[in-house]
């Protein structure tokens, strides 16, 4: 398993095979934290987060391994990858946002994340 940095050709394929991907519809390579685990030259998942530059905190937008694909540590591969770049790039905080329902929280915690009890969100869902 390879984690690189997303190059552009792989835009379509995160946008088309990817839930997460079609949700936010990445158009461009602009962010310095755009990685996919590929393996035999197939994308198996992606992370893309983006930074507020100055103030030194990371935001991680989507990140999502293929359904037949999970349990095999390759999300674990993205977040270190990521976390190992961040640190490089002087970030200092990593912040999350994620829907419960999502049953997400516990892969969160493996990485020493803090969840809700220590940090005060605020967030308005928009009914349409």
């Amino acid at each position: 398993m390879e984690i690189r940095k997303m190059k552009i050709w792989d835009l379509e394929i995160v946008n088309q095979s990817f839930s997460m991907g079609k949700n936010i519809g990445i158009t461009s390579l602009q962010s310095d934290y755009l990685y996919v685990a590929e393996d035999q030259n197939k994308i198996k998942g992606f992370l893309f987060a983006d930074t507020m530059k100055t103030t030194g905190i990371a935001i991680l937008v989507a990140i999502e391994v293929l359904e037949e694909c999970r349990k095999k540590g390759i999300a674990k591969q993205l977040m270190d990858r990521f976390e190992k770049d961040a640190m490089e790039n002087e970030i200092n905080s990593i912040m999350v946002f994620y829907n419960k329902k999502a049953g997400v929280e516990k892969f969160y915690k493996k990485f020493n994340y803090l969840l809700g009890q220590h940090l005060k969100t605020a967030c308005k869902i928009l009914e349409r």
